[in-house]
């Protein structure tokens, strides 16, 4: 404190004294120290803030990489998982995991921190994506045996067995005595011991339709006969009496001819 006199109008021949305060310099220190650390921890906050968000962005970029990678190299990631032919939502890679909220920070900058690279928040489950529709089939190709042959037409199933035989078409008492094969038909020589007769039938083995054939005899020094003609199911009977002459038979079908020589002269 600093104390001044002089002379007033009040007091006559009496100093006059002023006194002056002295400012409380260890107060002023001490508040000057306070807002420096003030000021200090302001900028330690927006330094971590700023930090913060830079590494919320990195994360989110290198994230956002490693889901392309993914969905590029495998397929199956696409959102689409078939398990019994159900479809199963899959997380989005490309969804960014929030940062974790910094000591100090402001909600702005934890806000910041936790939008992806791509500009989006991030969210804690991702939408499902769209399952894909399934490739048509492609067409099987016809097999040999359903393609048409050679000739331009399926081949057409084998015809039923003949319904007759020799005995049944020369009629009762008659036995095979002898037969040939004509290629698809057989002839056949039959006898009957009561009438002292000879028969002589073809028969198609698998009839189709009607087909030329025919069925001949011929009785040594004696008469001779033949059936020729369009049939189905035989051709004949042709019957001689050659008790005991020599007989010529034979036949034909559809072209293949076949005769014998003079045979059973009993």
């Amino acid at each position: 404190m600093t104390e001044t006199r002089g002379t007033g109008p009040a007091w006559t021949g009496e100093p006059l004294v002023t006194a002056t305060t002295q400012p409380d310099w260890a107060a002023l220190a001490e508040r000057h120290e306070q807002e420096f650390r003030r000021r200090k921890q302001i900028r330690v906050v927006a330094a971590g803030v700023a930090a913060t968000a830079a590494i919320g962005g990195i994360i989110a970029t290198v994230v956002q990489i490693s889901g392309s990678e993914g969905n590029a190299a495998h397929p199956a990631a696409s959102g689409v998982n078939r398990v019994d032919g159900a479809h199963s939502p899959s997380v989005d890679a490309n969804a960014s995991t929030p940062a974790a909220p910094t000591e100090g920070a402001s909600p702005s900058a934890q806000a910041s921190a936790s939008v992806s690279a791509s500009g989006t928040p991030s969210t804690a489950a991702s939408r499902p994506a769209t399952p894909t529709a399934a490739a048509p089939a492609a067409p099987t190709a016809p097999s040999p045996s359903d393609s048409p042959g050679s000739k331009g037409r399926p081949t057409p199933p084998p015809a039923a067995a003949n319904p007759y035989n020799a005995g049944q078409v020369c009629g009762s008492g008659y036995k095979v005595v002898d037969s040939h094969g004509l290629g698809g038909a057989s002839v056949y020589l039959l006898f009957n011991d009561a009438t002292g007769n000879n028969c002589v039938v073809t028969i198609p083995d698998h009839p189709g339709g009607a087909v030329p054939m025919n069925a001949t005899l011929a009785v040594q020094g004696g008469a001779s006969a033949g059936n020729p003609g369009s049939f189905t199911y035989y051709a004949g009977p042709v019957t001689e009496h050659a008790p005991k002459n020599c007989v010529r038979w034979g036949g034909s079908y559809q072209g293949n001819n076949w005769s014998s020589g003079w045979s059973h002269c009993g």
